[in-house]
């Protein structure tokens, strides 16, 4: 989710989708922190900030995750700088979208279930609102596209759960 604020007004983008469609509007999006928007993924694009895979150190980027990372407030100014030169200096670490998330090579995770185990397969979901609807659309399909989950076949599935969309407390 993004915040853009403008001449014309604000408004919160919640998914990439709708981001694609307000750029296409708009010329120009200044960001909360006047961070260009970069919709486009592809590494070898000069003019995009996601090139953690290929090229972490450009300055770019670099600049790009410095801006993105927040800052508590009660910071000194030295303090401050000495904190963004700590994170410019390890940048390369910093995920600037889901696709830049890195699996971690033989990692496995497994659930001890006994095999006569049985779980609820019906849920009541609780009703989403539509902006909710669409956050939470948008983030699977991203969650999809960079491979952090997969679709499984229904035979697969052995208990469901509801989702519940909670509010940063910040």
């Amino acid at each position: 989710m993004v915040h853009i604020s403008g001449e014309g007004g604000s408004k919160t983008i919640y998914n990439q989708s709708q981001a694609e469609d307000t750029a296409q509007r708009e010329e120009k999006i200044p960001t909360r922190t006047h961070i260009p928007i970069c919709i486009t993924s592809d590494d070898k694009d000069e003019t995009t900030v996601f090139m953690r895979t290929t090229n972490p150190t450009n300055p770019k980027r670099v600049a790009y995750v410095v801006k993105a990372v927040q800052y508590g407030k009660e910071l000194t100014e030295e303090e401050r700088k000495r904190v963004e030169g700590l994170v410019e200096r390890y940048a390369d670490i910093f995920a600037c979208s889901l696709s830049e998330v890195l699996p971690i090579p033989g990692a496995q995770h497994w659930l001890n279930i006994p095999e006569n185990a049985t779980f609820n397969l019906r849920i009541r979901q609780r009703a989403l609102t539509p902006p909710q609807a669409k956050f939470l659309h948008g983030r699977i399909d991203e969650m999809l596209a960079a491979g952090i989950i997969e679709k499984a076949p229904a035979e697969w599935v052995k208990c469901c759960a509801t989702t519940v969309l909670a509010q940063k407390a910040h």
